[in-house]
């Protein structure tokens, strides 16, 4: 196994840098479609819906606390609706707290944790435990090594950890800011307005979570698949927002304007995984993608 280590870790920097132009046919529906509901709509709550699992926000609604919906364009300075895959080349790892307690808030700060569980868009980072891999691929043992191909390209085209962004508008006391993805990992594309000051970022998931950082904040991690038994964690907060079941853009504070900065070319700090890469070109990700499984089925 360890061989194979060595070979994804020098892979996944080739990929990080590699400079290939990435396609964004497969997105330009969505976005048409996300746009022509967002022209129709005189009243964010228009376009909410409720399913099984809670309250569905399609991107372009910010959801803040209440469950109170704004458009986009009322949060954010320089707002573009784009579902097109970020490109990120620096990707540095989170610190782990060791007792599942990650350093608490200072007496001044304020906490405020978010609680999000889907999200429409993608962040471009995958990230995969060498579990999860073995058991993805395990049923594939059982299918003729001649037929292996098209279910390896299907496993391979699985999209990477979603992305969310956060309008950051909470000011006058430190922000001690808890970041919780319920279902799937997922990055958080941080948009601060000015004078705002984050003490700390927490990320919890279920699966590899990451953000943009902001500056030298400090950023602690909990990968509740990877640490089980810390599942049982409780952070004291004065604000815990569950928002929405699903939201693409989520507003950390009263609403405010904030100046949008998308994702591409942003550094994120995630919390760490087996193998991690986020390539520039969706089909080269699937290409490496499907070279990891196959070097796991000796195929």
């Amino acid at each position: 196994m360890r061989p194979l280590i060595i070979f994804l870790t020098t892979l996944t920097f080739v990929l990080l840098l590699t400079a290939v132009q990435w396609s964004n046919w497969r997105v330009t529906g969505q976005e048409a479609r996300w746009q022509k509901a967002l022209n129709g709509a005189s009243d964010p709550y228009d376009l909410l819906r409720v399913n099984p699992d809670g309250l569905i926000a399609p991107p372009g609604i910010v959801m803040s606390r209440g469950l109170k919906a704004h458009f986009a364009s009322d949060i954010f300075d320089g707002f573009k609706l784009d579902a097109r895959t970020p490109r990120t080349t620096e990707i540095s790892f989170a610190s782990t707290p060791t007792d599942c307690r990650p350093t608490p808030p200072s007496n001044r700060a304020r906490v405020i944790h978010i609680r999000v569980a889907r999200s429409d868009l993608q962040s471009g980072v995958h990230a995969m435990s060498q579990e999860h891999m073995q058991r993805v691929v395990s049923p594939l043992f059982q299918v003729p090594p001649e037929d292996r191909a098209s279910y390896l390209h299907e496993i391979a085209r699985r999209p990477g950890l979603q992305r969310i962004d956060v309008a950051l508008t909470e000011t006058g006391l430190p922000v001690y800011l808890v970041l919780e993805t319920l279902d799937q990992g997922a990055v958080w594309a941080l948009h601060p307005a000015a004078g705002v000051d984050i003490e700390r970022i927490v990320l919890i998931g279920h699966g590899t979570s990451g953000v943009t950082p902001l500056g030298a904040t400090p950023i602690e991690g909990l990968d509740l698949d990877h640490q089980a038994h810390c599942a049982d964690l409780m952070v004291r907060a004065d604000i815990t927002q569950r928002l929405a079941y699903k939201a693409s853009h989520v507003l950390a504070g009263p609403p405010a304007r904030v100046p949008y900065v998308p994702m591409n070319d942003r550094p994120v700090t995630i919390t760490p995984n087996d193998v991690v890469f986020a390539p520039i070109d969706p089909a080269q990700g699937v290409e490496y993608a499907k070279s990891l499984y196959s070097e796991l089925l000796n195929y």
